[in-house]
């Protein structure tokens, strides 16, 4: 069996969705934390001075996603029609848009610009985007996005969710898009991803 080294910070963020895959598929991995106060002395020791990073018997692999369909492949998670599977990536890519637009807002210094930030992201970008994903995921029956069986991308939009809920819109926003909400629950139902947060140590991202 291969050996999976995984660096990432000790937090959520990129990380968690590749670490679910880990836990669904019941493969064990590396899970190597890396704390912030280090990462200024170790970012040169990264060949692209970013993490996440995954190693595979010696060989790395960088970018989340890059790294998310290689272990879905590896271990199966993969939606086999090809344009559903498209379908999800299209939400995945629509999830990844909103993740970059809550950067001004984290960056910002100012204290009344960031309130003004903020307000924009709950009244405007975060409900619009909410609404793109219950369209895109809303169109098939069960409690994943393509159906009764979950991927690789149910794990990551899962996992934004809470991110997301956490950090601005707080846990109860996603009640009002009741298949987003399902995903978020069914992954979390998970047995190893749920034994997993059971014990999981909160992080602010």
């Amino acid at each position: 069996m291969s050996h999976y080294k995984l660096t990432y910070f000790n937090a959520r963020g990129l990380g968690e969705h590749i670490r679910f895959l880990f836990l669904a598929a019941g493969v064990p991995f590396e899970d190597v934390r890396m704390e912030f106060s280090k990462w200024a002395e170790s970012k040169p020791k990264f060949k692209y001075g970013q993490l996440p990073i995954l190693e595979v018997d010696g060989k790395e692999l960088s970018q989340s996603l890059a790294i998310a369909r290689f272990l879905s492949r590896q271990f199966n998670l993969v939606i086999e029609d090809p344009f559903l599977a498209a379908k999800a990536d299209e939400l995945v890519d629509f999830a990844t848009e909103l993740r970059l637009a809550f950067r001004p807002y984290f960056n910002e210094k100012d204290e009344a610009e960031k309130s003004h930030l903020k307000e924009t992201l709950l009244k405007e970008t975060i409900p619009k985007y909410y609404k793109i994903f219950e369209e895109l995921a809303g169109t098939q029956s069960g409690n994943f996005i393509t159906g009764d069986n979950y991927s690789w991308q149910d794990l990551f939009i899962a996992n934004w969710i809470e991110v997301w809920g956490d950090l601005v819109v707080g846990d109860d926003f996603v009640n009002q898009f009741p298949k987003m909400k399902k995903i978020k629950e069914s992954v979390f139902a998970i047995p190893a991803i749920n034994k997993y947060l059971s014990t999981r140590v909160k992080s602010s991202f």
